[in-house]
């Protein structure tokens, strides 16, 4: 449905989001319809209607900035935090607090709903029908689903906002692979890791573009366990700590950060070379490196 202005109305509900006025089948009488935003809309409009949820389509200036900073920055997907770089510096702090009890929540409902579910499969069909009327729809849980992405999103986007602020150059880590197998990440359903992963992808690929920075995606494999002293497969990871060849420790996801920054660089290691070919290179390397020095002692 195309909607021209002139034609809709709006105005700011209770809790500051806008509500829009539309006409509908009836002669002089509209129709409501909540946002979940407190934008104030602007010429012709386009309603969609998809899973009884109304969505508002416009055209918006979409200017572009200038970028705050002229670094070339590495990034690693932390936990408690969007991103470490590999400046030491780490961007939406307070992901962990936001994450886990949404991610807690989630596995609570979704063993009570398959509770349910088993119920209703043992039940007569009268009763089955209520289960499935009463508490197994999904009406609610699609609003929460989209309530809980936009919280994600939001900061998400902070933290990018942030990075970019210094960056001229993002080099990040390919998110199209699987989510590193980060002790933190186990706990997490796989659909918060699909949002999480798409959300951050979709927050650098935005903003970056918007401020006029550039986005360079590398093979993050091993980069984790890498020494970022030395690029070499050294050094041991323990939790949040690296220990490094040398005896320094630091931050797992800034040594992460610092080695995918140089991986950008690194002229043997394509973004999508298998992670066995580079478990390969990175001994091949660590060996060259082993002989050389006995050869020099």
């Amino acid at each position: 449905m195309v909607v021209e202005s002139g034609v809709y109305t709006q105005f700011k509900g209770k809790d500051g989001c806008t509500w829009l006025k539309v006409p509908s089948l009836v002669r002089g009488k509209r129709i409501a319809i909540p946002l979940n935003t407190n934008a104030d809309l602007q010429g012709t409009l386009r309603l969609i209607l998809k899973n009884d949820v109304v969505e508002v389509h416009t055209l918006v200036n979409n200017k572009k900035q200038a970028s705050c900073g002229t670094e070339i920055i590495g990034v690693d997907k932390g936990y408690t935090e969007v991103l470490a770089d590999s400046e030491g510096e780490f961007h939406g702090e307070g992901f962990g607090k936001l994450l886990t009890p949404i991610s807690n929540s989630r596995v609570e409902k979704n063993k009570k709903r398959n509770k349910l579910l088993q119920i209703a499969k043992k039940a007569k069909p009268a009763k089955a029908a209520r289960i499935i009327k009463n508490n197994l729809g999904i009406k609610k849980r699609q609003k929460q689903n989209r309530k809980t992405k936009q919280q994600i999103r939001s900061h998400c986007f902070k933290a990018v906002h942030s990075l970019v602020d210094k960056a001229k150059e993002v080099i990040a880590e390919d998110l199209t692979t699987p989510i590193p197998k980060k002790n933190n990440w186990r706990q997490f359903n796989r659909l918060m890791n699909q949002w999480t992963k798409g959300l951050i992808t979709e927050a650098l690929e935005t903003v970056v573009k918007a401020r006029g920075s550039r986005l360079h995606y590398v093979n993050a494999a091993y980069t984790s366990q890498m020494d970022s002293n030395t690029h070499l497969l050294q050094g041991n990871r323990v939790g949040d700590k690296f220990h490094h060849a040398n005896g320094e420790v630091s931050h797992s996801d800034i040594n992460a950060a610092r080695n995918i920054k140089q991986r950008f660089n690194d002229p043997d290691i394509s973004r999508y070379m298998p992670y066995k070919k580079v478990k390969q290179i990175l001994l091949d390397r660590l060996r060259a490196s082993k002989e050389l020095f006995f050869t020099e002692h």
